[in-house]
This record gives C-alpha cells, structure tokens and sequence, in this order.
C-alpha cells in the first residue's frame, strides 16, 4: 500500500492506495473536494509551483508507524 502526503501551509492531506498512481489519484479527488470547501484554494497545479510537493511512502499492513517510520 502507498501513502501520498502533501503538507500545505494551513493543512496536511493523505491519500491511500495500492499503487503510487492510485494514491496520487486520490490525493487530487480530495484535493477537489477541498477546494469546493474553501473557494479560495489553489488549483493542485499551482501546489508543485509553491514549492510544495507530494511525497510518497510504502505502508505495510498489520504493522504499527511512529511519525511515519516503521516501529520493529
């Protein structure tokens, strides 16, 4: 499973999925759905523009995570 995360400056927003494409997918479908929520947000275009990018991590079920790392 892969995580997309991407850190604006007022939020941080996750997105799941089996493939790196997947999570991307669904990251951009809540992005769109952000925006209906605040009229004034960037488009996901301007995102990389800012300097903000998304950044991806494997995630493995049935395993416990501390700030993103794999706890053993």
């Amino acid at each position: 499973m892969i995580k997309a995360r991407l850190e604006t400056r007022n939020f941080m927003f996750e997105a799941y999925g089996s493939t790196k494409e997947e999570a991307l997918a669904c990251l951009i479908n809540g992005w769109k759905n952000h925006c209906k929520d605040y009229k004034n947000a960037s488009s996901f275009e301007d995102i990389s523009v800012n300097g903000e990018e998304v950044c991806y991590f494997e995630i493995l079920k049935g395993k416990c995570y501390r700030d993103n790392e794999l706890v053993i």
